[in-house]
């Protein structure tokens, strides 16, 4: 029979895990991300809440495994997916990438998966864990800057004019177009060493 003091031992560290489970959870969801753990030799994909949130499928009807999880990626970046993951195995080393993912509802999302291989002694991989991030919000900002600055240059050529941001804070030309470059006949990195003051554009 357990004594008071080891059920209330167990009851403290039963207690602790709870809580430690729900911060992680909750670091996950407001972080966007999701860990994961591959056992290969049974073929079992095991995803925490945020990973089946942000792959849009519901925990009770959905058991992933890694067919589902290639299938689940965008039809032009599956093969890299899978060759990423394959590699890892009979090479074993961490591994990063970047990929689209399409949910059931058929919505894109931009994800960044990194791994590590876990062996037995003999250097076989065993399984493999790692973590999904959402970063599709991330994407969607960068493609506007870069669609923004498309639009810069496209008028800039148009018009025959170059544009420039200079840092005061730092001291040092923070962008300049690539038109304001080919009017210098020269490169944007090296515009951008050459400029060491705003009044250096009318010398």
């Amino acid at each position: 029979m357990l004594t008071a003091a080891v059920k209330n031992s167990v009851s403290k560290k039963g207690g602790a895990a709870e809580n430690d489970a729900r911060v992680l959870s909750l670091a996950e969801t407001v972080g966007n991300m999701g860990h994961w753990h591959w056992h290969i030799q049974t073929d079992s994909l095991s995803w925490s809440d945020q990973v089946f949130s942000i792959f849009g499928q519901d925990q009770e009807s959905y058991q992933p495994n890694f067919e589902r999880f290639i299938t689940a990626f965008y039809d032009v970046d599956r093969s890299r997916v899978r060759d990423c993951l394959e590699q890892s195995v009979r090479e074993p080393a961490n591994f990063e990438f970047d990929a689209r993912i399409v949910t059931p509802s058929a919505e894109l999302r931009n994800v960044i998966i990194k791994g590590q291989p876990e062996c037995d002694d003999d250097g076989q991989v065993i399984a493999m864990f790692g973590i999904v991030t959402d970063v599709t919000d991330a994407f969607r900002t960068l493609q506007a800057v870069r669609d923004q600055k498309e639009m810069l240059d496209l008028a800039a050529r148009v018009s025959g004019l170059g544009h420039w941001v200079w840092d005061p804070d730092q001291g040092y030309l923070a962008f300049c177009s690539d038109h304001l470059s080919h009017m210098f006949e020269t490169t944007v990195d090296l515009l951008k060493k050459k400029i060491s003051h705003p009044g250096d554009f009318s010398t």
